[in-house]
Order: structure tokens, then sequence, then C-alpha cells
């Protein structure tokens, strides 16, 4: 399985990895977690057949006017059975709007190939993550926003998202960490 290296979020249940695994010994080759966001903007799409079957991954910048309309988006965690992965892997391609070689391409083109690929429904906060404004991306524009407040504000972004944990019925409140980078290094909040 794969977990993206940005991926601070540690919330996912063994129940959920267990539906990833379940979908791949039932014939999937690969199988992507999904969730469904009350505002989707900037995540990735899954674009299924209208059931369980993944077709594709759609990047939010690269996706049409109806495709961000779906809320069904990408988890970032994908899991593998596929003998001729490395093959799959090598031919993915940079031909979208970041210009970037993106792991979820995988999914067309295992479907190209008549690979089963399943998408995984999970609940939003079991894969929560904090993209904060200090996250990866943002560049020159936060850092110049930021100067001289050295992280103030993605730690208020960070207690905010914990005390949303903190709402949730299901959620043991003396038993939240969040970590993540901030300002120059890297914050652990309990």
């Amino acid at each position: 399985g794969v977990i993206h290296g940005d991926f601070e979020k540690g919330f996912i249940r063994s129940e959920t990895i267990a539906r990833l695994r379940a979908a791949l010994d039932a014939g999937a080759s690969v199988a992507v977690l999904g969730f469904r966001a009350k505002d989707p903007s900037g995540y990735g799409r899954l674009l299924t057949d209208g059931g369980a079957t993944l077709l594709a991954i759609r990047e939010d910048k690269d996706a049409s006017v109806d495709e961000r309309k779906i809320d069904l988006c990408n988890s970032g965690v994908l899991a593998f059975r596929v003998p001729r992965l490395v093959d799959l892997l090598s031919r993915i391609g940079n031909a979208n709007a970041k210009g970037e070689y993106y792991l979820t391409d995988i999914v067309a083109i295992a479907t190209a190939e008549g690979l089963d690929v399943a998408a995984v429904e999970a609940d939003a906060e079991s894969v929560l993550g904090i993209n904060n404004r200090g996250s990866s991306g943002y560049g020159k524009t936060f850092f110049a926003a930021d100067d001289g407040k050295h992280g103030r504000e993605p730690l208020w972004d960070t207690i905010e998202a914990k005390k949303y944990l903190q709402s949730l019925d299901y959620v043991n409140p003396d038993q939240i960490g969040i970590i993540g980078g901030s300002y120059g290094g890297y914050m652990t909040l309990a």
C-alpha cells in the first residue's frame, strides 16, 4: 500500500485498511481510499462508473467543470496487488496542469489495461488532514504573509482541527495527536 508522504493524518482505522485489503482480495488490482467532502475544492476526484469501480482520479486543477461537482475525493491512500506494478508505474506521464508525475494516474492506466480498480469509501474524519496556510505549494506568497509571525497561523489551524476532532462523539478527546510541519520545523500537538 501507499500513503502519501505528506499524509500527516494518522486517523485511519485498522478496519479501514482491512476494507482496502478486502477489495484486493475480491479481485481488484488497485484499491483507492476515498471520502465525501462537503467542499471538495482542491482535492482530486474519484471518477467511478457510478458504483465501486474506479475509472480515474482527476486532480482538481485538471478536472472539468462537471468533474469538480463530484464530492468523492482521493484520500491519498492506495493499495496495490499488481504483478506488473513497475511496468504500470513506468507509464505515468506529466501531461497535466502542474507538469508533475501523479501516482494517481496509475488508476487510469490500470483501467486501460483491463485491470479492476476499486474505490473504497471512508468517513471524511478518518482521513482528516490539516492543509494549513504553510503547507507545501504556497511558497513565497505564504512566506511573505507569515514573515515575523513564526508559524502562529498554522498553529491556530492545527488547534482548530483538534477542537473539531474533540467535537466528534466517537473520538476520545484525550487521545488526539496531530503531527506535521510548522514554520521552519516540525510540530506535534496533543
